[in-house]
C-alpha cells in the first residue's frame, strides 16, 4: 500500500474545553455552526498526521494521544495522532464566534473527536491564506543540508552562535534545539544545566528565551523529535526545543548560558515539510 506523509497544520490556537471523554458525544452546536472550510483525506488510512498550532499553542487533549503543550511567544506545537479517512471540517460557533472547533467524524461512531480553537489575538477564527483555515502539506523534497550542529562552551558573556539558511522556494518547517542535560546521558558531565535559545531572522528576534517545562516533552514533541531523527529529550528537563514555520533566507540560532557555565550542543534540523 503506498504510503503518504503529510502535515496538518492550523492557523490557530487549542485549547480543552470539553475534557478528555469527547470521542462519543455528539456535535453540541450542530444547529449553529458556520463552515470555514472542508476538506476530504481520502486514502489516508491509519497514516500519522501532524497537528501544529500556529500561535500561543496553549494546549490540546485527546482521549487516545495525551496531552502536550507549547511555551508562549507564537510558536508551532506539534500532536500526534492517526486518524481514518473521513471528511475534516473546521467549523465556528455562531452563539459565540470567539470559538470554534474541528469536528473529526470518520462513520463509526466511535472514532468521533472534538478539538476546540482560539485565535491568537483572542479573536474569532480568520481564514488563512486561499479561505481556509488548515490545510494538508505534502512531503517536499529538501536540497542541502538537512541538519546541522554545534557543540560548543557557554559562560555568561559568551554565547554560541549557529547559522543556518532556509533554501529559496517556500517556507520551511525547522525544529531548533538547545541540548545542554541531555548531554549527560552521553557521558558529558559539565553540560549546561539551563541553556537559553534566541532565534533570529534578518534582524528580527523570533523567538527569545525559549524553553520547554516539565511536561512539555510529550507525545507531540516526541513525534516530531523522532521524524527529525534527532535523540530524545528526556521529561522534565531543562533542554531547549521548538518548532517553527521560517521563510527562505538566513537564520541564526544564539544558546546562552545565563548564570551557569556548561557544554551546549545546538541542533538546526530542517524538516521534509513546507507551506
Amino acid at each position: 500500500m503506498k504510503t503518504l506523509s503529510w502535515l496538518f497544520w492550523i492557523s490557530v490556537v487549542a485549547y480543552p474545553v470539553l475534557g478528555s471523554e469527547s470521542r462519543d458525544r455528539e456535535n453540541p452546536f450542530a444547529n449553529t455552526i458556520t463552515t470555514l472550510c472542508t476538506i476530504v483525506g481520502s486514502n489516508v488510512g491509519t497514516q500519522v498526521i501532524y497537528l501544529a498550532g500556529d500561535g500561543t499553542f496553549v494546549g490540546l487533549s485527546t482521549t487516545f494521544y495525551g496531552y502536550t503543550s507549547q511555551a508562549p511567544n507564537g510558536h508551532h506545537g506539534l500532536v500526534r495522532y492517526q486518524p481514518g479517512s473521513g471528511t475534516y471540517t473546521v467549523q465556528r460557533d455562531a452563539v459565540d464566534p470567539d470559538h470554534g472547533f474541528l469536528y473529526l467524524d470518520f462513520g463509526d461512531d466511535v472514532s468521533r473527536e472534538e478539538y476546540w480553537f482560539r485565535d491568537a489575538r483572542g479573536g474569532a477564527l480568520e481564514p488563512r491564506g486561499s479561505g481556509s483555515s488548515f490545510s494538508v502539506q505534502p512531503r517536499t523534497v529538501l536540497s542541502g543540508a538537512a541538519n546541522v550542529s554545534n557543540r560548543t562552551w557557554v559562560e555568561p558573556g559568551r554565547a554560541s552562535i549557529t547559522g543556518f539558511i532556509v533554501p529559496e522556494g517556500t517556507r520551511q518547517f525547522v525544529l531548533v534545539r538547545a541540548v545542554g542535560p541531555g548531554l549527560r546521558e552521553y557521558g558529558v558531565d559539565e553540560a549546561l544545566a539551563t541553556p537559553s535559545l534566541e532565534l533570529h531572522s534578518a534582524s528580527e528576534v523570533v523567538a527569545p528565551l525559549l524553553g520547554f517545562g516539565p511536561k512539555d516533552h510529550g507525545p507531540g514533541v516526541t513525534a516530531v523529535t523522532r521524524l527529525a531523527g534527532a535523540f530524545p529529550l528526556a521529561d522534565g528537563s531543562n533542554d531547549r526545543s521548538a518548532l517553527f514555520m521560517l521563510e527562505p533566507g538566513a537564520h541564526t540560532v544564539i544558546t546562552r548560558g545565563e548564570a551557569a557555565k556548561g557544554e551546549v550542543l545546538t541542533e538546526v534540523y530542517l524538516l521534509p515539510f513546507s507551506g
